[in-house]
């Protein structure tokens, strides 16, 4: 076909066949399993074919064997261009690379059609035109030019269909990882124990619905332990006695677990809380583990009838040279000792007696002034009593504050 001599026409065919063959293979899949199987049965059916025709040579008309050729090229053509669309309809990359290959497998198709019925119709190739039968083979050997060049564009396509593949197996296991994630988030939110994750910094980072139930301050993400509770007192190395104010003031106490675990180089703590019964001692203790954790601040326990019970370290330095009796006696005589400013602590006295929270700042006799704040206080027996706190300044106190303080009050007051 490619000249009368047969077999010239063997040699070509043979060559386009397997070519076809593993063009075709390589478009459907890309396994390396299954294309090596793919190479072995291309050759194994072309070297069967063209013993088929040498047969047909020697026993057939001329007419059957080119039938034979021009058919086996149609269905190679046809395959390749049925996987061509496939791909091209499913895959979003390769457009570039498929769509070439789908109209030159279609246009190969009508060629090789076409030589197939002036075959039929003419009952021998040798009746065929020349000029016909060269323009139809010239026209195939452009053809297969084409396809050639397309298998430098195929290594583009590979190297996309790598990167496609990579990116979905990528997006595969982040959807993966966060459904992991998210289902160990809603298991660990759902769990009938009360939980919360902490920072090294104390920060909380997750807290399931049960520790907000039995905590009962509200939503607990983004904030800090440390401020959270009144008190965190150590017990051993692993757990911690904390005490928690809630909205109507009353007090709660809680025996907390730490776990510490490694998340992305930082370290991690699973907290596990459990209700206790209100100590009261425990929680004036942890009053003045954190009053004397700090020099600026003091922190202190009074009474129902505002007598001293307890002060942190800072109380006694600053009134040990003046008073003897430090810790005990009415908060209001031992301010007195300390301040000029009578009329503020008569007003702490009285607003504090009628609300459950007074402020006031004082100028001390020694030229420091402390910001004061009376909080009352309920246990769970209902008994009340006061916490004390005063934040101590070096210098006097600056006007502006005064008048800011004063300007707040009258609107309390009013």
């Amino acid at each position: 076909m490619y000249a009368m001599n047969p077999s010239d026409l063997d040699l070509f065919f043979a060559g386009d066949f397997l070519f076809l063959l593993l063009f075709g293979g390589v478009i459907a899949t890309r396994s390396i399993i299954i294309l090596k199987k793919h190479f072995y049965l291309s050759i194994t059916s072309t070297i069967f074919i063209t013993i088929s025709l040498l047969i047909f040579d020697l026993n057939q008309p001329d007419s059957i064997r080119h039938i034979v050729i021009s058919l086996s090229l149609i269905v190679l053509l046809t395959c390749i261009n049925i996987e061509s669309v496939k791909s091209l309809s499913k895959l979003t990359y390769g457009r570039s690379f498929l769509l070439p290959i789908c109209f030159i497998s279609f246009v190969s198709i009508c060629l090789w059609l076409t030589m197939f019925f002036l075959i039929i119709s003419f009952d021998s190739i040798d009746e065929i035109p020349y000029s016909m039968t060269q323009s139809i083979l010239n026209f195939w050997l452009i053809l297969k030019s084409f396809f050639l060049f397309l298998c430098l564009y195929f290594i583009d396509f590979i190297e996309e269909e790598e990167k496609q593949l990579f990116s979905v197996e990528l997006i595969k296991n982040a959807n993966n990882r966060t459904e992991q994630m998210s289902l160990a988030c809603i298991s660990l939110f759902k769990l009938p124990y009360p939980v919360f994750v902490i920072s090294l910094e104390g920060n909380i980072e997750f807290s399931n619905a049960e520790s907000m139930k039995i905590l009962g301050i509200g939503d607990l993400d983004g904030k800090n332990i440390n401020s959270m509770f009144l008190t965190i007192e150590p017990s051993s190395s692993t757990t911690s006695l904390a005490s928690i104010q809630l909205a109507d003031r009353s007090l709660r106490m809680f025996k907390i677990k730490f776990y510490s675990f490694d998340l992305n180089k930082s370290v991690k703590k699973v907290c596990c809380i459990e209700r206790v019964d209100f100590n009261f001692t425990e929680f004036c203790n942890g009053i003045i583990s954190k009053g004397n954790n700090t020099t600026s601040k003091i922190l202190g326990i009074l009474d129902h009838n505002f007598a001293i019970y307890r002060m942190s370290s800072q109380w006694t330095e600053l009134l040990n040279p003046i008073d003897k009796f430090f810790h005990s006696g009415l908060i209001w005589d031992k301010l007195k000792i300390l301040s000029k400013d009578q009329h503020e602590i008569v007003h702490l006295e009285n607003s504090v007696a009628a609300s459950s929270e007074s402020l006031a700042w004082l100028n001390l006799r020694s030229g420091r002034s402390i910001k004061i704040k009376i909080l009352k206080l309920y246990a769970p027996d209902f008994a009340h009593f006061y916490l004390f706190s005063a934040d101590i300044v070096d210098e006097k106190l600056d006007p502006k504050k005064i008048h800011n303080y004063v300007t707040s009050h009258q609107y309390k007051t009013t």
